[in-house]
């Protein structure tokens, strides 16, 4: 029988884990786009800068649609400019590039949010 030595105990591996409420520096790793039943947005996926131990974040973002009336429109639309003034993403004349999200970093509010029983961290913008 052979045996590789894998340099640690397992019992000493943890899992991601959520993080306690606070003001975090975040760092977007992935943004992809999505639409579901002609509604479209953005999936971002963030980092705790620092905290190997600490779960990934999930942001979604919804983008205004043609079945959206105007207050809805402006609603999206603001909660947009936040997230992008936060993370210092430039939308030149309306025009959004999806390849200027991974790398951003900023510091944003994490706090606790249940979602399907299961407690996770969301942003606070």
């Amino acid at each position: 029988m052979s045996f590789i030595d894998l340099g640690t105990d397992l019992n000493d591996v943890k899992f991601p884990s959520v993080v306690p409420e606070g003001m975090y520096d975040l760092t977007i790793d992935k943004a992809t786009a999505t639409e579901k039943d002609g509604k479209k947005g953005i999936q971002v996926i963030l980092s705790v800068d620092g905290n190997l131990d600490a779960a990934n974040i999930f942001h979604n973002l919804s983008l205004p649609g043609a079945a959206d009336d105007d207050e809805k429109k402006l609603v999206k639309l603001r909660f947009l400019k936040k997230f992008l003034e936060l993370f210092k993403i430039h939308a030149p004349n309306g025009q959004l590039d999806l390849t200027q999200f991974p790398g951003s970093c900023a510091k944003v509010k994490v706090v606790l949010d249940e979602y399907n029983g299961m407690i996770n961290n969301k942003l606070k913008v």
